[in-house]
């Protein structure tokens, strides 16, 4: 083997599970048992045997690293369905959820990955980071998963006819909060609850204090009532 084969094989074997990890070995020695009593392998024995200072990515750190190396081996399709059964055990709608990470749309996709990274174990925080969604997405595709299926996972999302989902009315606030007050001819560097629903409904958009507030709130902005 050259080098780049070996060092691609310390990788499979560090990233695979124990039983596969054997697994691997076998079948690079061809089944045939390491002889440990060989003087050439004596000094790695003496090694392994002594105590080592751990490597600087060891621990919490070191653990998120391997989590965010194994999404990516999953999305860039270098685990296949057979090694993930192997991996995460009986997992319903295994093809179902790969279809969908690797041929989805960008939602399907991270609801996919949601599925999937939750069974591995892999911290919610985790999660978030590599696919860039919030801890409320993860928690809704996780939890819908566990216990209703990949049916309802990827299924048409209904139209609400809440006044909070409706996206126009989003667009209209968060349009004119990132306006300064000055554009519309208020002596103010900052926007009150009053002048918000005062500008947006001379703009046709009207909205009450309750439900401007919790829009506020719900994207994480401070707010003021006067």
């Amino acid at each position: 083997m050259t080098r780049n084969a070996w060092e691609r094989a310390y990788d499979l074997i560090i990233h695979l599970p124990k039983p596969r990890a054997l697994d691997l070995i076998r079948r690079l020695s061809r089944g045939y048992p390491p002889a440990y009593a060989s003087a050439q392998l004596r000094s790695f024995i003496r090694e392994a045997a002594c105590p080592r200072i751990p490597p600087a990515r060891s621990g919490r750190e070191g653990q998120r690293l391997l989590h965010i190396e194994w999404m990516r081996r999953v999305l860039q399709k270098e685990s296949n369905e057979d090694a993930l059964h192997h991996e995460l055990g009986d997992i319903p709608d295994l093809s179902i959820l790969l279809q969908h990470l690797h041929n989805g749309r960008l939602p399907n996709r991270n609801r996919a990955m949601v599925a999937l990274a939750s069974r591995r174990k892999i911290p919610s925080r985790t999660i978030c980071t590599f696919l860039g969604v919030g801890k409320a997405f993860v928690r809704k595709y996780r939890n819908m998963f566990d216990s209703k299926g990949a049916e309802f996972v990827f299924a048409p999302q209904t139209k609400s006819n809440r006044k909070i989902d409706n996206e126009d009315l989003w667009r209209n606030v968060f349009s004119l909060l990132h306006e300064p007050p000055t554009n519309h001819g208020i002596n103010r560097t900052s926007w009150t609850m009053a002048l918000l629903r005062r500008v947006l409904k001379e703009d046709g958009t009207h909205v009450g204090t309750a439900l401007l507030a919790k829009m506020i709130k719900a994207a994480g902005y401070k707010r003021r009532s006067s």
